[in-house]
């Protein structure tokens, strides 16, 4: 999520990145502060709180990170890249993702962060009280968060705008064209 924010003393627009229920939660505490809000391949509900969670399955993943996360080979890592970019993915950019996974973090670390990820609790409440405009962007395709994810969010913001890619990927699209309709919708949305 990127909640837009026109600083009164400048009043320049500063696009701030923010884990979603951060930046919904600073939207609707504080809408002085923010202009715009565009929601990026996001969700309402943590994982816990969606169909077909399950406990063992955040478990085993666990573990594998752990054990697994900072080895040489990316094996262990390949499972979330695949699910960012989809199984077709440019090599170069898969081999690319790897390795800064690897970088940004231990297995303790990148364990910890997808223990997180999974204890994320339910937005609704926040998210339907937000009064700002707000874009909401999701892929069609996404591994990591399922579309009707974005599409619930969408429908739970008063007067949200929906903006749905043709593509897979959960992170930044890497498809030009995709890339051009989300920046020229995002350029349209921010005026």
């Amino acid at each position: 999520m990127f909640p837009v924010r026109t600083p009164k003393p400048c009043g320049g627009v500063v696009r701030t990145a923010m884990d979603g229920g951060t930046a919904a939660r600073y939207a609707s505490q504080h809408p002085e502060r923010v202009s715009h809000l565009i929601i990026y391949g996001s969700y309402s509900r943590g994982v816990r709180f969606r169909p077909g969670y399950d406990p063992e399955e955040l478990q085993a993943l666990q573990v594998l990170i752990r054990k697994g996360w900072g080895k040489d080979t990316p094996e262990y890592r390949q499972i979330f890249t695949t699910a960012y970019f989809g199984p077709n993915a440019d090599p170069g950019l898969v081999a690319h993702f790897n390795h800064l996974r690897r970088a940004a973090a231990d297995g303790d670390t990148a364990a910890r962060d997808q223990h997180s990820l999974h204890q994320r609790d339910d937005a609704r409440e926040v998210l339907a009280q937000i009064r700002i405009p707000t874009l909401v962007v999701h892929c069609r395709d996404d591994q990591i968060v399922p579309f009707p994810e974005g599409q619930l969010i969408a429908s739970i913001i008063p007067g949200a705008q929906f903006l749905p890619l043709p593509t897979g990927t959960h992170y930044f699209p890497v498809d030009d064209d995709v890339t051009y309709r989300m920046v020229a919708a995002i350029d349209r949305f921010t005026g």
